[in-house]
């Protein structure tokens, strides 16, 4: 089932749950998000790449867009690579942060575990902005901001910076703090099963009328609830 927030003749503001796939070609066993769309929206197959302007990770919740139309398909893709639209998430990490920050890096596929990516000199440019909401534990919260949008871009750079994502195996494993938040997590029997992120703000131009229009999400239930247990 689609959690549509916002729709009209160009576009659609879909507020995804946790398990559910984007689009998934190669390793396809259940509905993803395009076959749901194709359900709600038969004439969606005619807009190119089914009118999928960003994608989400199969565990990581909240907003996206997506385009009614060829016109509304092209419009999206310019705005966002023009850097128009913003696109904000709420993640807990492991560790302490002192102070938000910017990160910038190159980000590449890993070769030599291709589910995965890395930070590379020869990679796509990134940059991520985050800023510190609160801190409890050995745990923060924190707000972010996306300038850039490569594969798993925010996963990938809180574990270069060493404060992985709650629940974020693959890209936290063998990280001590992250080790360690895990942990913490687990004598408290807390089962929290996915990564600890969620798109809550999204600002997009809309592709007739021009102007800007703001969504919103709130952090869903199972990761408020470890929010809350956590700063006990």
């Amino acid at each position: 089932m689609l959690n549509i927030i916002y729709e009209d003749k160009y576009i659609i503001i879909i507020n995804k749950q946790n398990n559910l796939i984007v689009n998934n070609i190669l390793y396809k066993k259940n509905k993803t998000l395009v076959d749901l769309l194709n359900e709600y929206y038969p004439n969606i197959v005619n807009v190119e790449r089914n009118g999928i302007i960003h994608r989400l990770d199969k565990n990581t919740t909240g907003l996206l867009v997506v385009a009614k139309t060829n016109m509304s398909y092209k419009f999206l893709i310019n705005s966002f690579l023009k850097k128009k639209n913003i696109k904000e998430y709420i993640t807990l990490v492991s560790g302490l942060l002192i102070s938000g920050g910017n990160i910038n890096s190159y980000i590449k596929r890993d070769f030599k575990n291709k589910m995965k990516m890395k930070v590379s000199n020869n990679g796509k440019y990134s940059i991520t902005h985050y800023r510190i909401i609160d801190k409890f534990n050995i745990f923060t919260l924190l707000k972010v901001i996306l300038y850039t949008g490569r594969t798993h871009q925010i996963r990938v750079h809180m574990s270069y910076i060493n404060h992985p994502i709650i629940g974020d195996f693959k890209y936290g494993k063998n990280i001590s703090i992250f080790d360690k938040s895990m942990n913490f997590i687990k004598k408290r029997n807390i089962n929290f099963n996915r990564q600890a992120l969620h798109s809550s703000k999204l600002i997009i131009q809309h592709p007739v009328s021009n102007k800007f229009m703001h969504f919103y999400s709130e952090i869903p239930k199972d990761m408020m609830d470890l929010i809350k247990i956590l700063k006990k």
